[in-house]
């Protein structure tokens, strides 16, 4: 049905370009679809038994030949936030508690889906790595996409960078080609720990760092417009 879809929607194009009409490209995009794999806790969990992310791989490059042949190509995923309070509704989407394991699996998925780690090719489909950098810190817990959850909570010094931040490092150092900013805010009224990146503040060093990957796209979810 994807596939149908798809292939309507560039005949259509097609036939206003050659009307002589303005025919604005268009890309499907979707969020994650499990397919068959376990989900990410269970990735996060195989991943540490097995030691390596073959499966990881493996699972990446399937669904993207089968996204690649519905027409599909973007997704709004991985989310490779690491989790630090299981209050967090969103949990139960991240790869665990543990910043080395997250970082490995969002290399494999990188490569996967981008077919390769040299940016993006003809057989690549585009990833929207969330929610950069970190929604996991959360003040209670609470939802980061609804005005409570707007406020993130560093309870060490250094926690952004050594927990939350290596995953995101990691993707973008095998140049993933898109970014989905979080939807929270660090609270700056005294109950967060001030946070500093490579030796800049929290806000400036995350900011340095986007822009020496230059080639990224970043924006929401077409809902958080």
């Amino acid at each position: 049905m994807v596939a149908l879809y798809h292939n309507v929607g560039t005949q259509m194009l097609e036939y206003e370009a050659c009307k002589g009409g303005v025919a604005i490209p268009y890309s499907l995009h979707t969020n994650p679809i499990n397919i068959g794999y376990p989900d990410s806790l269970g990735i996060g969990a195989a991943v540490i038994g097995d030691g390596n992310t073959d499966m990881v791989y493996e699972m990446a490059q399937t669904d993207r030949k089968m996204m690649k042949a519905e027409g599909l190509n973007i997704m709004y995923g991985p989310q490779v936030d690491v989790t630090s309070d299981p209050r967090w509704p969103r949990t139960s989407g991240t790869y665990g508690e543990r910043p080395d394991v997250t970082s490995d699996i969002a290399e494999a998925l990188v490569k996967g889906y981008q077919d390769g780690d040299n940016g993006l090719n003809e057989g690549s489909v585009v990833l929207t790595i969330k929610h950069f950098p970190g929604d996991a810190p959360s003040e209670n817990g609470f939802e980061p996409h609804v005005p409570i959850g707007q406020w993130r909570i560093y309870r060490t010094h250094g926690s952004m960078e050594k927990y939350h931040l290596p995953p995101f490092q990691r993707a973008f150092d095998h140049k993933v080609s898109s970014i989905m900013p979080d939807y929270s805010r660090i609270a700056t009224d005294g109950r967060a720990v001030p946070q500093t990146y490579r030796g800049g503040d929290q806000h400036r060093g995350s900011a340095q760092r986007l822009q020496q990957g230059a080639d990224h796209r970043s924006g929401p979810e077409p809902d958080g417009l």
